[in-house]
């Protein structure tokens, strides 16, 4: 079978993304959560003159600008699939307002994460 012979049930796909939207939805949250943690503590060090809490404080914002960064592709790709069936797909009303409604929602959280992590670790 070919991959153009493959044939899905929308109301499958779905029922498969909306835990993906929910589970990714909450881990940019924690991104962003960390990463205003980050921003802080850079503060702060800076101001009391700490180099080594600055220096580290960065280091984490680093790594949380990496981890949102190496999720990028994938996230566009989920929002995508799940915009696309949001308009297209042939599901039920319920279904279709539960996909909406979550995919807003990680929408919302990958905007506020990239916002967030895009102001640097000054903020």
């Amino acid at each position: 079978m070919s991959q153009t012979d493959l044939t899905f049930d929308p109301q499958t796909v779905a029922a498969g993304l909306v835990p993906l939207l929910k589970e990714y939805a909450q881990k940019l949250v924690e991104i962003g959560t960390c990463t205003r943690r980050a921003q802080r503590l850079y503060a702060k060090a800076r101001l009391e003159k700490q180099q080594l809490a600055a220096q580290r404080a960065q280091a984490d914002f680093e790594s949380l600008r990496f981890a949102l960064n190496r999720l990028l592709p994938s996230t566009t790709d989920l929002s995508r699939e799940a915009s696309q069936l949001v308009e297209h797909g042939k599901l039920e009303p319920v279904t279709r307002l539960e996909l909406a409604l979550r995919l807003a929602e990680f929408e919302s959280a990958l905007r506020q994460t990239q916002q967030r992590i895009g102001a640097g670790v000054t903020g």
